[in-house]
């Protein structure tokens, strides 16, 4: 096996006793590496051995290679030369410490359109291509990473009207545009156009580009055609790509787990090809990825032993650079212990060194690693451990508020995490008895001792309430105003949404939430009635847990009093072609159109802003008109 401890004596208690617990067992397997080799992996991509005799490439950075350059024509020159000038001009406003790169939308568009551009000009010329040095071609596949990273972090950013139904073309064109961009570059790479100035980082690069993309099916497509070519197997095999293919590969169920250890073990003592000498012999991203791969097969004791190889390789790094390396995977693999590790005991004690900052690295809490391990720890029915670690979360997150400038990043874990809890006690207490109500209200108090009660927390036990009783639900919305709770939007939709599942609710308390949601949305000065109101609408009657007959004609009825309210003439036809996908329901919303309507008294309530923008009945005429002839002509 892969183990450079050989004994618990030969640790270094001081540093190691701070991760491992003195329960947690070692690895009793002794796996050899010839072993590996004798394995049946007729399945497996052929695995070669280092043997090309490509250049050593060039070190990476945004700086042009001048002196290494190609002899060129003039028009080549040229086309060079305002290629550095676009990649210059792009680096400088991707520069986050460069006053010219600044973080309003307008100038992230300037960024994106910049680095859009130095892409553009790599896939346009292929002569420009064949001077490019290895700096260059890693800058255009490390744009294209921020690319995608950056224009999905603008579609989700928090200053986005969410409650806006215009569809945003753009960001589909956008998605569109990256994937088409991504899939380019990558078959420039793999028709070898690059091969003379390749090296792991760009492949590595470029993988993460692939995943980002979630097109796997050419991201192993890369990497398996490349690693039978004697000159590219070992940069494809080198130890910073496998760090990145192997996990992906073990969840996609691309490798089996011994499968992934062969290839670990064929290539981790071979140096990256062009690497400068390190005090490592296997990268310390290889190995925490390993470690991920053992900890998600359950084989705990082997994480650990690779997790107390990164913990030695920190204890002999001798400069910043390394230390800082190590740091970063050891923080990986803390982390996934607790995401994934379905032994509670190894988990939670992984979680506390960090809530504890009893460890001499410092990981970031993840809320979807809480969140996992809250889920897992539901699973054992252990409802004191899953209190432990929500209000440890809780107190931790709330040291952390003073360095977080975001607020609604920092509500956002908090809403996570309550999400995860409330969901994890609601499938532990599925019915409502003494013993649940009891164990509900502690929770309240508990919360409270430690931290006041606000809308995303009372909208997190709202959601996941499964108990079905309208007297609890009663007092769980009342809690708004008994807290003196500022209410949004969101928690009026929410409560609308929960009376479908609950079977005592009245129509009168549906019109009621529903009027309250709109007299919400007018004191807010919005004009229409959004997307997201229908449809918690929809949820509560016509699409009810337990439907009746009762709510399909109020949904019916609500919908013919308020049609008028869409935001415009697009949104009116997304929501007749939504209901056009359901065959069940459709011919009831086109009887609301012809007028055929319950008779369902329905009291339209006093608005001010919101208001009828659009004639409903003659855009969806046409719309049903166009279906009619479609389905004759069949």
């Amino acid at each position: 096996m892969f183990r450079l401890i050989q004994a618990q004596a030969g640790l270094r208690p001081a540093l190691l006793s701070k991760v491992r617990g003195q329960n947690v067992p070692r690895s009793g397997v002794t796996l050899q590496q010839g072993s590996f080799r004798s394995l049946n992996v007729a399945n497996l991509p052929p695995v070669h051995e280092p043997k090309s005799t490509v250049a050593p490439p060039r070190s990476l950075d945004p700086r042009p290679d001048k002196l290494d350059a190609p002899r060129m024509d003039w028009d080549t020159k040229a086309k060079l030369n305002h290629f550095q000038d676009c990649l210059q001009e792009a680096i400088v406003l991707q520069d986050r410490h460069n006053p010219r790169a600044k973080r309003s939308s307008h100038d992230a568009a300037k960024r994106f359109e910049a680095m859009q551009r130095v892409i553009e000009l790599f896939l346009e010329d292929g002569d420009l291509r064949r001077v490019l040095s290895s700096r260059n071609v890693f800058n255009v596949v490390s744009m294209m990473r921020y690319l995608i990273k950056g224009s999905r972090d603008a579609r989700l950013s928090g200053s986005k009207n969410r409650d806006k139904d215009q569809r945003s073309r753009s960001a589909y064109v956008d998605e569109a545009t990256l994937s088409l961009l991504t899939q380019q570059i990558t078959e420039v790479i793999n028709r070898g156009e690059c091969n003379a100035v390749l090296n792991p980082g760009i492949v590595k690069m470029l993988i993460s580009c692939l995943q980002e993309m979630n097109m796997d099916r050419e991201l192993f497509g890369l990497w398996e055609y490349n690693i039978t070519l004697q000159d590219m197997a070992p940069i494809y095999m080198s130890q910073i790509v496998l760090a990145t293919v192997l996990p992906l590969g073990y969840s996609s169920n691309r490798f089996t787990y011994e499968q992934a250890w062969q290839i670990f073990e064929l290539n981790k003592d071979t140096p990256d090809p062009g690497s400068t000498p390190s005090a490592f012999t296997t990268d310390p991203r290889l190995l925490s990825s390993m470690g991920q791969i053992a900890v998600s097969a359950g084989d705990y004791s082997r994480g650990l032993d690779l997790f107390e190889s990164l913990l030695q390789s920190y204890e002999t790094s001798s400069d910043h650079q390394s230390k800082s390396m190590v740091l970063r995977a050891l923080c990986t693999l803390h982390l996934e212990f607790i995401r994934s590790c379905k032994d509670i005991s190894i988990a939670s004690h992984f979680f506390d060194k960090v809530v504890n900052n009893d460890l001499p690295y410092r990981p970031l809490l993840k809320v979807d690693c809480v969140a996992s391990l809250l889920t897992n720890i539901s699973a054992q029915n252990n409802l004191d451990l899953l209190k432990h670690v929500w209000m440890k979360t809780i107190t931790y997150y709330q040291s952390e508020e003073a360095k977080v400038h975001n607020a609604q990043a920092l509500y956002s874990r908090y809403s996570v995490v309550n999400n995860a809890f409330f969901k994890a006690f609601f499938a532990m207490y599925p019915q409502l008895n003494d013993e649940s109500s009891a164990e509900l209200r502690d929770i309240l108090s508990l919360y409270q001792e430690n931290r006041k009660l606000d809308e995303y927390m009372v909208n997190n036990v709202i959601s996941n309430y499964s108990w079905n009783d309208k007297r609890v639900y009663d007092q769980l919305v009342m809690m708004y105003d008994s807290f003196g709770i500022d209410r949004t939007q969101v928690s009026y939709r929410i409560a609308l949404k929960k009376l479908g599942s609950i079977p005592e609710a009245s129509c009168a308390d549906i019109v009621a939430s529903w009027n309250q949601s709109l007299r919400q949305l007018d004191a807010d000065r919005i004009k229409y009635i959004p997307v997201a109101d229908w449809a918690a609408l929809r949820d509560s009657t016509i699409f009810a847990a337990a439907p009746t007959q009762e709510r399909t004609d109020l949904y019916l009825a609500l919908l013919h009093a308020y049609r008028n309210y869409q935001q415009d003439n697009s949104a009116v036809k997304r929501f007749i072609g939504n209901w056009i996908k359901s065959p069940d329901y459709f011919p009831l919303i086109a009887g609301v159109v012809d007028g055929k309507v319950p008779p369902v008294p329905v009291e339209k309530i006093a608005l001010t802003n919101l208001k009828e923008n659009v004639d409903f009945n003659s855009v969806a005429n046409e719309i049903i008109k166009r279906k009619k002839s479609k389905d004759q002509s069949r």
